[in-house]
């Protein structure tokens, strides 16, 4: 059963959890915390969060005063004792676990039981399954069917004995992990993962992805996350009833070949002892694939800059060729990105999949795909990548969904309404923080009691909402009051649709320059490196473009005829630079050196030019670079290759330094400048060279 904590009209409903954390307040002598809420009851903070919300707006509509919550010390509840009763008996019965299911949670759990069973369930048990008609059961089905989009194909039905799930077992498991996992991204706050699959232990099967990603060194979103916890429960209840998936012996073959099958692997016998299942080695492979396709976060060093800078190249090649302007769709920056690690990894190591999408892209977007097919032919000349159809095809389709969103985007902008739950300090951050990153029309702010009469009254096009909405006729995103990454993107891809605008040519970069230059006619400054990056920290906060080259190099971090004999020695020099101004520590200069011993090529930018660079995590302080040219050129690591120009990064996380490197892709393609500045004999020609290069760069955006 699912079990909400939900609201049904102005009136809501407790289920067994809301009603077990107040009886645990109300009886303790002593306030408790959400942590040790947490970790009595199984679930997150912020599921325990969600539900001290819902018991507040139950306690309201019962005329009764809300939870007292002490930040640092806990959550508590005092009342006279004659209140006390009165409040026992309206929660009494909350303890018969009584809930009305929605009709798509009754069909999601339908879909649920029948993918454990193997023989036939009548619609007289599944009525008395989820305590509802038989006719309520037949109008569910129809829904569950028309969910899989067929009449017959997955779903058997034979009379006298009842209905079962039949046909194709990949395409089975895959409509019904899309289904479970797009209802639980959507009710995310409500949905309790360990009572959805109650007959499993999801802590078990989330403690062997957690170690997988140990292993791998990688951190999946939470999206993907719980696409692979879903996946492996619906194996497991799925080779219990002895379906299994077969796969291509090729393809099994090369997915065998990779760390990700042996983590796989490593999966699998603890699935095998925990539920005494066997597991075939096809199983393996969706596994392996399944983690190949969520290594989007992996940390190792030698990806990072590589990734980027193909992406970069990739979209602006396109946009010439294809004569469209994907450069202005960040989106398309950020989801080519994710699906760049898994791409190249199936490249390099050979892994064939099929694009199911493919004759369709070709027939409605051939013109697009023929221009990729045509682009990514720089992988081949350049990094001995060979795309196939299949591989440009799926390119193809991020680029068709930035086209649509671009060419269609509304004109006006989004009218939202905020429903904010905890008081109008908290409405007021949200909005500010919400302002600051996207372009809307507010409605208005208002609680959760009078949310349905503004949406009723109002033209809406989002309701944005810290708590939970039941049946609301306009779409709403669920968000965190300090917005989360995942709320981030959500709401980015809502925007995306409305108000689109090219950016403003010849904006200028950040002025912190000039700014500092203005304080010195009038102060005297102490620190000047502290203040500087405290101006850039604050702008950031208020700016949309991200830092320019220029912004991140600095005068002072420029080197020109360095009398160097090697390529350690210039390495140290342009880390030198970084950690006197106080970008880097010690440590990061040698893990630069480590990183070209090991991952020497991927750090090669174009002939002669080079980009080391470490972590971004370790021993980095501030984004910033450092520019050591040469008087002649020196070997590169353990290849032939020459070096001549070293431009070594700092960086602190994947977003400060991307319009930087797209500005110095573009310096590196024109070999008149690459000329000039191994030409040059001063710091002065070097920036001269780069800000005027530069501006004829951002000009012709």
């Amino acid at each position: 059963m699912f079990p909400y904590c939900i609201c049904m009209g102005m009136i809501n409903i407790l289920n067994e959890r809301c009603s077990k954390i107040f009886n645990k307040i109300l009886n303790n002598k002593s306030p408790i915390t959400i942590e040790e809420l947490s970790n009595l009851l199984g679930v997150s903070s912020r599921t325990i969060r969600y539900d001290l919300d819902n018991i507040d707006n139950y306690l309201k509509e019962h005329d009764l005063k809300v939870l007292t919550r002490k930040p640092n010390k806990g959550i508590s509840f005092t009342v006279p004792k004659e209140e006390k009763q009165k409040i026992l008996e309206i929660f009494r019965d909350t303890d018969n676990n009584y809930y009305i299911m929605s009709q798509t949670e009754r069909v999601l759990n339908i879909f649920y039981i029948l993918l454990g069973l193997n023989e036939y369930i009548t619609i007289q048990k599944l009525s008395d399954l989820l305590k509802v008609s038989k006719a309520t059961v037949q109008n569910d089905m129809k829904l569950l069917k028309s969910y899989i989009n067929t009449k017959t194909e997955y779903i058997e039905t034979v009379k006298g004995k009842g209905i079962r799930l039949v046909g194709n077992e990949t395409k089975l498991r895959q409509i019904a992990s899309k289904k479970l996992l797009a209802h639980l991204s959507h009710n995310e706050a409500n949905v309790d993962l360990f009572r959805l699959f109650s007959d499993i232990s999801v802590l078990s099967i989330q403690n062997f992805v957690r170690e997988a990603e140990k292993q791998m060194n990688t951190v999946f979103s939470e999206d993907k996350f719980n696409n692979l916890v879903i996946h492996l429960i619906i194996a497991i209840k799925r080779i219990k009833t002895g379906k299994d998936i077969l796969m291509d012996s090729m393809e099994l073959k090369h997915l065998s070949n990779t760390p990700e099958f042996a983590i796989a692997s490593s999966i699998t016998n603890s699935l095998e002892k925990q539920f005494n299942i066997e597991i075939p080695k096809s199983e393996i492979g969706y596994i392996t694939i399944h983690l190949l396709g969520n290594n989007f976060f992996n940390e190792n060093v030698k990806n990072e800059l590589y990734l980027q800078k193909i992406v970069i190249i990739l979209i602006e090649k396109t946009s010439k060729l294809y004569e469209f302007p994907f450069e202005y769709d960040n989106g398309l920056y950020d989801n080519l990105l994710q699906h760049m690690q898994s791409f190249i990894y199936r490249v390099q190591h050979n892994i064939l999949i099929k694009n199911p999408l493919l004759a369709e892209i070709k027939n409605k977007y051939s013109d697009l795909f023929l221009c990729i097919k045509q682009v990514v032919q720089f992988l081949d000349d350049e990094y001995k990548i060979t795309v196939n159809d299949e591989e440009c095809g799926y390119l193809c389709i991020h680029f068709m969904t930035s086209y649509e969103r671009m060419k269609h985007c509304k004109e006006h902008k989004a009218r939202v309404l905020l429903v904010c739950a905890t008081g109008i300090g908290t409405s007021k951050y949200v909005l500010n923080k919400l302002q600051s990153m996207f372009d809307f029309e507010t409605v208005g702010t208002t609680s959760l009691h009078n949310a349905y009469e503004y949406i009723v009254n109002e033209s809406l096009d989002l309701v944005i909402t810290t708590v939970p909405l039941q049946s609301v006729p306009v779409k709403s995103i669920l968000v965190q009051p300090f917005l989360t990454e995942k709320n981030i993107s959500e709401l980015s891809a809502f925007f995306a649709k409305y108000n689109y605008n090219k950016p403003i040519k010849n904006k200028k970069s950040l002025p912190i320059n000039d700014i500092m230059n203005l304080v010195e006619k009038y102060y005297r400054i102490d620190n000047k490196n502290m203040l500087k990056q405290n101006l850039m920290n604050l702008l950031q906060e208020y700016s949309i473009q991200k830092l320019s080259f220029m912004d991140l190099l600095g005068k002072d971090r420029i080197v020109v005829q360095a009398d160097i004999a090697s390529w350690q020695e210039a390495i140290s020099l342009g880390g030198k630079l970084l950690k006197d101004e106080g970008y880097i520590e010690e440590n990061y200069i040698k893990d630069m050196i480590d990183n070209v011993n090991n991952f020497g090529e991927y750090m090669i930018l174009a002939p002669k030019i080079v980009m080391p660079h470490a972590s971004m995590k370790d021993n980095v302080n501030k984004t910033g670079f450092s520019l050591v040219i040469t008087k002649e050129p020196v070997e590169f690591g353990k290849s032939k290759n020459k070096a001549q120009i070293f431009i070594t990064l700092a960086a602190v996380d994947k977003e400060q330094h991307t319009q930087a490197l797209k500005e110095i892709m573009y310096l590196l393609d024109d070999d008149e400048i690459i000329y000039s500045i191994l030409q040059s004999t001063t710091k002065e020609e070097i920036e001269y060279i780069l800000k005027t290069n530069i501006k004829k760069y951002l000009d012709n955006q």
